[in-house]
């Protein structure tokens, strides 16, 4: 079963359990918004941006009060539904997309100012291959904003409330099934070094970086980047 799918049954949950308010960019359940992170880059009034992996809207909703353009790409036929749901009470016209976050060819290049993708890209395979996607619709210094779970947060295991042991090492590339929502998902680890190589392979450099902490302070619980496509 493919984590799309897993998406689809776990919709409705996650569409109630993470439901935050539409004033500032939101990277996820249990991490700051960027309010407090000042990752996404400001002046947003009439750019174009794209979102990968759109989930129920919440971030998209709140680039369209900033005055962005804005696409939402999201695989799951669910997620997506909730996403128009919530722009209909938003009242704000965003431009939704059911596709492949790595199928990006309705997409002109370079046609997008800012490409943001939080708490997804966890779920896919193939990093390099998003980055060649997204690198074609970005304009040389054209910005990347994502974040990843954090790899030390997955070498753990809940054995308890408030106990976790180390469960795998840290550079252990093989998937890790975690529960939420009540479905089973598939999440592909990435150590921050294998990170920043993928990412100047791909043509873009690192302008900021943050490890938030999560709903346990003692570990972060995500990385969240800032890149640049490089060129002129």
């Amino acid at each position: 079963m493919s984590n799309t799918q897993t998406w689809d049954r776990a919709a409705r949950r996650y569409q109630e359990d993470f439901d935050p308010p539409d004033g500032a960019v939101h990277f996820g359940p249990d991490l700051p918004d960027d309010s407090k992170l000042r990752i996404v880059p400001g002046h947003l009034g009439g750019k174009r941006v794209l979102e990968l992996g759109c989930g129920a809207g919440q971030a998209a909703v709140a680039f369209a009060r900033m005055g962005a353009r804005i696409i939402a790409v999201d695989s799951s036929p669910e997620m997506l539904a909730g996403a128009r749901r919530r722009a209909e009470w938003a009242t704000v016209g965003i431009d939704f997309r059911l596709g492949d976050l790595s199928d990006l060819a309705f997409v002109p290049a370079e046609s997008i100012d800012l490409v943001f993708c939080a708490a997804t890209i966890d779920y896919v395979e193939d990093l390099g291959r998003v980055l060649r996607s997204v690198h074609r619709v970005l304009p040389p210094q054209g910005a990347f904003v994502f974040t990843l779970e954090h790899p030390v947060a997955l070498c753990l295991e809940s054995t308890g409330p408030g106990e976790r042991v180390l469960a795998r090492g840290y550079a252990d590339p093989a998937p890790v099934k975690v529960e939420r929502y009540g479905e089973a998902f598939l999440i592909y680890p990435r150590t921050i070094s294998e990170v920043v190589g993928t990412l100047g392979r791909a043509g873009f450099r690192v302008e900021a970086l943050a490890e938030p902490g999560s709903s346990d302070p003692r570990v972060p619980g995500a990385t969240v980047w800032r890149t640049r496509k490089d060129g002129r």
